[in-house]
C-alpha cells in the first residue's frame, strides 16, 4: 500500500500547479476619457531573459480591450509588435511601432488598435485613433497577477480517483485475509 500512496503523491506533485506561467493585466490611459485594459501571459522559463515579442507569449493569453468613459469600444487579440521586458516588467516604448522598442496591436483599420511609437501613444477604433498622447507620458503598464495555483485536470483526476479505488480494494483485501 506504500507503494500506491507514494504513485499518487509523485503523480500529484509532478502535476503541479497549472500554470508555470507569468502573467500580466496591462493597463493604459489616454486622453479625454480613453482607456485600454487586457492581460498576456508567458512561461516561468522566459522570465528575467530581456525582451520577447508576441510569439513568446503563450497561446491565447494576449487580449486587450479599448474604452471610452469606462464603456467599452472593441476588443482585439492579436499584435502586429509587441516587445515587453521579461527583467523590468516593462513594455518597451519609445521607438517606432514597428521597432523592437514600439507597440502595435489589434488592428489599425478595423477594430480596436493600440500604438505606441517614437511620438504617441493611442488607441484606435476602425481606423480612426483616440486618446493620443506623448510618449514621454506614457501610462502603458503590466501589473503582475496572482498565479493560479492549482488547475483540475482530467488525467490527474482520473489517476487520484483509480488509486483511491485501488487504495480502498487493498485494505479490504488485507482485511479479508
Amino acid at each position: 500500500m506504500g507503494g500506491v500512496i507514494a504513485f499518487l503523491a509523485s503523480t500529484l506533485a509532478v502535476s503541479g500547479p497549472a500554470s508555470a506561467l507569468q502573467n500580466f493585466g496591462i493597463n493604459w490611459t489616454g486622453i479625454n476619457g480613453y482607456t485600454l485594459e487586457g492581460s498576456f501571459s508567458y512561461a516561468n522559463s522566459l522570465d528575467n531573459t530581456g525582451a520577447i515579442t508576441f510569439a513568446a507569449l503563450t497561446p491565447n493569453s494576449f487580449t486587450f480591450t479599448t474604452f471610452l468613459n469606462g464603456n467599452p469600444l472593441n476588443t482585439a487579440t492579436t499584435a502586429s509588435n509587441f516587445n515587453f521586458n521579461t527583467t523590468t516588467k516593462q513594455f518597451l516604448v519609445g521607438g517606432i511601432s514597428s521597432g523592437i522598442t514600439g507597440q502595435l496591436w489589434g488592428s489599425q483599420a478595423v477594430g480596436a488598435g493600440f500604438f505606441s511609437g517614437s511620438g504617441t501613444q493611442g488607441i484606435s477604433n476602425n481606423a480612426t485613433n483616440f486618446g493620443t498622447i506623448p510618449i514621454a507620458n506614457s501610462t502603458l503598464t503590466a501589473t503582475p497577477l496572482a498565479p493560479v495555483p492549482f488547475e483540475f485536470s482530467p488525467a490527474v483526476g482520473s489517476t487520484v480517483v483509480g488509486g483511491l479505488f485501488l487504495v480502498k480494494r487493498l485494505i479490504k483485501n488485507r482485511k479479508a485475509s
